[in-house]
């Protein structure tokens, strides 16, 4: 009798360790993950006040290989994000610097961290006070597009803008 208990609740923490995950990988790849994960049952916990969500259509700027310069593109992107962020005043934001595969661990957190703050400090120039974006390298850790190729190491060289409070 005893085992069976300890046997449903190891089972009930379990489940409750998946439900978790997927909503975490549902956040950090996107819709991508959305569309694979089956439906899950609807949330019924008060949002925490740091919420972590991705809110900007150009939530990522992208980077050539080996690179952290800001192009005309990321530029754009990052103009939009800056007019978001003027037109709402409580939201502060991380940026989190990723590259693909290709290098050390070391290298490609430095050069994550080299893109977050290159982001970070268009966003400034255009106006964005400083103290409300957070940086961060996630290097090769966390690839947007999990595969082995030139299309997705050139998705994964991105700095992606996360809402974490508002």
């Amino acid at each position: 009798m005893k085992f069976r208990i300890i046997y449903v609740v190891a089972a009930v923490a379990l489940l409750a360790g998946c439900k978790d995950r997927n909503r975490d990988q549902q956040q950090m790849y996107g819709n991508n993950m959305a569309q694979q994960a089956a439906p899950a049952a609807p949330e019924t916990e008060t949002p925490q006040p740091i919420v972590q969500e991705y809110v900007f259509d150009g939530q990522r700027v992208f980077f050539d290989f080996d690179q952290y310069a800001i192009t005309d593109d990321a530029r754009q992107n990052l103009t939009t994000q800056a007019a978001y962020m003027q037109a709402n005043p409580n939201i502060r934001i991380l940026i989190e610097g990723h590259t693909d595969e290709r290098g050390s661990y070391e290298y490609n957190m430095a050069l994550g961290q080299r893109r977050a703050d290159a982001a970070k400090r268009v966003l400034v120039s255009l106006g964005v006070d400083a103290s409300r974006i957070k940086t961060k390298s996630l290097g090769k850790t966390r690839p947007l597009v999990a595969e082995s190729h030139e299309e997705a190491w050139a998705q994964n060289r991105n700095a992606t803008t996360v809402v974490v409070q508002q």
